[in-house]
């Protein structure tokens, strides 16, 4: 047995996919939302018989378990056998690589210099003095026995501090025959303009790793912890073929597991505030990579909850934040909480009074957060006097705009009265003012996502060889009925007809090697099983002579034109009336 089939055997393609998609069961297969394009309903099919999934909607992306691996983590097909070898205890054939091209891709090198930094610097007390007043303030480090120790949560982040000399990662990558040119490539070592020689961008920073769900390092965010004169702040790795900071998560790849089991996942807007939350015990927090929460996030956390809990900072832009979010989240047909942080400008400093007040504010926030109206109701009191009729109505408008926004009818009611009671407004002139806001205000923009007719997608052909495939008592009723005389005799479906008729006959039939030979219907074969229930052999049956029907009037179609346009002897003119007769009598049935 090959390594690849190894690999498949023992991991099913199910099983895979559930890490990254919420999948259901429908009858053999099972069925979730697209992890390679955007949709709100889902139209990607897992078939564990054929161990395929594909997308039948938008991308039309379809594969095995190495494909499914490639696309969604954007690897090479040998990055995607490493990881699922690794992950099935599959072990492969050392392949001989020249020691030049041994090593060049951007996440090999960035994952060599994190493990290099996390090694090297561990005990590095020159570094760790020069930074120990912000780590001990920021609980990444502590003071024990006059030593400067890293907490748990620095090690579980791999955290680390990029020392002063940037020649010190080039040389440990070179020596390990890293190309020049992969090195530059990740942004992190530049070539020096002024001098020959490299820099390190990150020198003299704190420095937190971002990993895929592969918990392999593609991208480096920076925090500079002593202050130097044109020196900013915060320092970014450039996005890059592997890292795009609007399509990845901080934190993910500890959170995914704790978001599944726990069924909500806590959107932070910063590093500090995730890590404060998984040092607190909420391992469900992830946070955005220094941009807005986009659909891009939701698509990606909706693989494993549909309940998100939104815990922003609470400064000047909070506000606008948490009705961005919402807005993006309403359209994805997810249960939205937020997090009531008035007390606290963030979740780290929330859990940090926690930890010295021996209080549990932030628990309890997280355990009864608020709905949208509910928090627009607190937060926007300081800007308005609910007490004046001209603020109320500014209010509700302010109010209206977001709840229009809704999707869900049940969700707006509710709302609504829940309105009209915060401002003891009569709910049925308050329904009325919202219907004339929406009507007035509101864009309607029709996304018609729904999947249409597929049967229009793969020919009729197509269907009918399929369905003989899964219920070979079909086979009967296809010989007698099917008009075989009439297909075109070069047509590629004429002759997988005929092999199919010749095989099964024989009782020689080899499924998987006529697969092998003609893969798209391995498509069409999720395709109907995803749209039919096979337990009744009748309805199967009249499947069959509807399509048999559809194809038998295509081909005589075709016959009769060619036959109107050589009507030239009385043998042609007998063969075209014995079709039209053949033709409305197939009509009649």
């Amino acid at each position: 047995m090959n390594e690849i089939k190894e690999i498949k055997q023992r991991l099913p393609i199910e099983e895979l996919v559930w890490e990254y998609v919420q999948l259901k069961k429908t009858w053999k297969n099972f069925k979730g939302l697209c992890p390679w394009h955007q949709e709100k309903t889902p139209s990607f099919i897992v078939s564990p018989d054929s161990g395929i999934c594909r997308c039948f909607w938008q991308c039309q992306k379809w594969g095995d378990i190495f494909k499914f691996l490639e696309y969604t983590e954007n690897l090479e097909f040998k990055e995607a056998l490493e990881v699922l070898a690794t992950k099935t205890g599959v072990i492969l054939q050392k392949k001989d690589f020249k020691k030049s091209e041994e090593k060049t891709s951007q996440i090999e090198i960035l994952e060599e210099i994190n493990n290099f930094y996390q090694e090297k610097l561990d005990d590095d007390a020159k570094i760790s003095n020069l930074a120990k007043k912000y780590l001990v303030w920021r609980k990444l480090f502590f003071e024990k026995d006059w030593k400067f120790l890293r907490t748990e949560i620095w090690k579980k982040f791999e955290i680390w501090l990029a020392p002063d000399d940037s020649s010190l990662i080039f040389s440990h990558l070179r020596k390990l025959w890293f190309e020049e040119k992969d090195i530059f490539k990740t942004w992190v070592i530049l070539k020096n303009e002024h001098w020959s020689g490299v820099y390190d961008r990150f020198k003299w920073r704190i420095i937190f790793p971002i990993k895929n769900l592969l918990w392999k390092t593609i991208w480096f965010w920076g925090r500079i912890f002593r202050w130097e004169e044109n020196s900013a702040k915060y320092l970014n790795s450039s996005e890059s073929s592997v890292f795009d900071k609007s399509m990845n998560l901080y934190g993910l790849n500890f959170a995914k597991d704790a978001i599944r089991k726990k069924k909500i996942v806590i959107l932070t807007e910063w590093y500090m505030d995730t890590i404060a939350c998984h040092r607190a015990g909420f391992d469900n927090a992830v946070a955005s990579l220094g941009t807005a929460f986009n659909e891009k996030h939701v698509k990606i956390l909706k693989r494993y909850t549909e309940n998100f809990y939104l815990c922003f900072d609470s400064d000047l832009a909070w506000i606008e934040a948490i009705k961005r979010a919402f807005e993006v989240l309403n359209d994805w047909d997810t249960n939205i909480k937020i997090v009531k942080m008035l007390n606290w400008k963030d979740p780290d400093e929330a859990i940090e009074n926690d930890v010295k007040n021996w209080t549990d504010f932030f628990k309890k926030a997280i355990e009864n957060p608020l709905d949208i109206v509910e928090f627009l109701f607190f937060a926007l009191q300081k800007k308005y006097d609910l007490k004046k009729i001209e603020d109320k109505k500014l209010f509700q408008k302010e109010i209206f705009q977001i709840i229009s926004s809704s999707k869900n009818n049940l969700e707006k009611q509710e709302y609504l009265k829940k309105i009209s009671f915060l401002l003891w407004v009569s709910e049925n002139f308050l329904f009325d003012d919202f219907q004339n806001f929406d009507k007035k205000n509101k864009k309607i923009v029709r996304k018609n996502e729904e999947i249409s007719d597929q049967k229009n997608i793969f020919l009729p052909e197509n269907y009918l060889i399929w369905l003989i495939l899964f219920e070979k008592k079909l086979l009967p009723v296809v010989k007698e009925n099917l008009l075989l005389d009439f297909f075109e005799k070069s047509e590629k479906n004429f002759k997988i007809f005929e092999k199919i008729f010749e095989e099964l006959e024989k009782n020689i039939f080899d499924e998987e090697k006529f697969f092998e030979e003609e893969k798209k219907f391995l498509q069409i074969k999720l395709q109907i099983e995803s749209q039919h229930d096979f337990d009744n052999f009748e309805k199967l049956k009249l499947e069959a002579l509807s399509l048999i029907k559809s194809i038998n009037l295509k081909n005589l179609e075709k016959k009769e034109k060619f036959l109107k346009k050589n009507l030239n002897s009385k043998e042609k003119i007998g063969e075209f009336q014995s079709l039209l007769i053949l033709k409305n009598k197939i009509l009649k049935k």
